[in-house]
């Protein structure tokens, strides 16, 4: 099974449901398209990754909501772990991002503008200024954390990890 690498908390945002997309710098792979993939946790230090992100403090705080909402323990998440599962939707890259704001009372939510003219509501947990990528993820499955090693951009789970996903994930890895 093909595995995507993310830092937490983000990883564990996409398993609880509350993170629908990835963003990042580079278009999905076409081959991706429409197959179920892994979401791994890195190893990355909880405290190093939200400095490094420069995370807002509002940011922050929308995260631990969700994580304990979710019945998850911020300072327990798992790392070096796949954490889901999800189906890929083809990307598509942003033209123009409106962060929203409270204007005459009424509150514009956050969205992007896709190159193809195209809608999508942003929430705090992606990064969508112009010229990002956003991968949709759909049917996102939670399993129980275990143990693989990441790497970056798009890699095959090996090692017990890829034995463990079979059975998980329909047959043959």
């Amino acid at each position: 099974m093909k595995a995507l690498s993310l830092w937490q908390p983000w990883a564990s945002l996409i398993a609880i449901g509350v993170k629908p997309e990835e963003t990042r710098s580079w278009p999905a792979p076409k081959w991706l398209v429409g197959q179920r993939f892994a979401i791994h946790a890195a190893k990355k230090p909880l405290q190093q990754t939200l400095a490094e992100a420069g995370v807002s403090q509002a940011v922050m705080v929308r995260m631990v909501e969700a994580l304990h909402a979710a019945g998850v323990k911020p300072l327990n998440l798992p790392f070096g772990k796949v954490v889901c599962t999800a189906v890929l939707k083809p990307s598509v890259r942003v033209a123009r991002f409106f962060p929203g704001d409270f204007n005459g009372g009424s509150l514009r939510h956050p969205h992007a503008i896709t190159e193809c003219g195209k809608r999508i509501e942003a929430n705090v947990f992606g990064d969508f200024s112009p010229g990002r990528w956003i991968w949709p993820l759909i049917d996102v499955e939670q399993v129980e954390p275990f143990d693989a090693v990441g790497r970056q951009g798009i890699f095959e789970l090996d090692g017990p990890a890829a034995s463990r996903t079979a059975p998980l994930f329909g047959g043959a890895s």
